[in-house]
């Protein structure tokens, strides 16, 4: 029997399917801005929560299937251009373009990114490998901590009493998300002026709310430091 021969994607494949995952990317920026929105009417519900949590682990698989197009992290060109990016230590000090592109969203998006900002969190990260890794730790770790579909085992109350916190890391993750997707098809665009500014500050923000629901949750490891 002969063996099928590899074949490499080539770049409208790896563009087209990270389109795809920009979509969802977006699709999820707003299912939990939706939520957002009904925390402040007062209207949140236990299935809000499934809901939130559920956003959370989309997001996750979303941005690792983003990053590690077909297994191809390793050969990816993007992710090369990115890694090359990173060894430089960059040192952004305005994100006016990631403001703006999450203010399409809702304004709660541009304040939790604001706040994200100011805090200036120390987060260890060194190639776009090392996101991946920690994003198959977060997986893990968020499924054994937030056990959503056991509903024996699940306190919804509790965290309805603290759904705020849990937002606002969760708003994190999703935004953070949003913009690694946006900025990366940027690459495939020769007019685009590609600075890897967004995938930066995106990784950044996902995996400081992601450390940070692991840390609620109990969770006495970082994926940051």
């Amino acid at each position: 029997m002969s063996k099928v021969k590899y074949r490499e994607p080539s770049n409208s494949t790896l563009k087209n399917d990270r389109s795809n995952h920009l979509e969802n990317a977006q699709d999820h920026l707003r299912s939990v801005v939706i939520i957002a929105r009904k925390f402040q009417n007062n209207n949140i519900t236990s299935q809000d929560v499934v809901k939130l949590f559920s956003l959370t682990d989309k997001c996750s698989d979303t941005l690792r299937n983003y990053i590690n197009l077909r297994n191809y992290i390793n050969k990816d060109p993007m992710v090369k251009h990115i890694n090359s990016d990173l060894k430089t230590i960059p040192s952004y000090s305005t994100f006016d373009q990631e403001i703006n592109w999450l203010n399409r969203f809702d304004n709660s998006c541009v304040l939790n990114c604001d706040v994200f900002i100011q805090k200036q969190v120390q987060i260890n990260l060194g190639t776009i490998q090392d996101l991946d890794k920690n994003i198959i730790t977060f997986r893990r770790e968020f499924g054994r901590r937030y056990p959503i579909y056991a509903r024996n085992s699940f306190d919804y109350q509790s965290i309805i009493e603290k759904f705020q916190e849990y937002l606002n890391e969760v708003l994190q993750i999703a935004s953070g998300t949003g913009l690694v997707c946006e900025d990366g098809l940027k690459y495939y665009n020769s007019h685009s002026n590609f600075q890897t500014r967004s995938i930066w500050l995106g990784s950044r923000m996902f995996l400081n709310g992601a450390n940070n629901l692991l840390r609620i949750g109990g969770w006495p490891q970082s994926l940051i430091s």
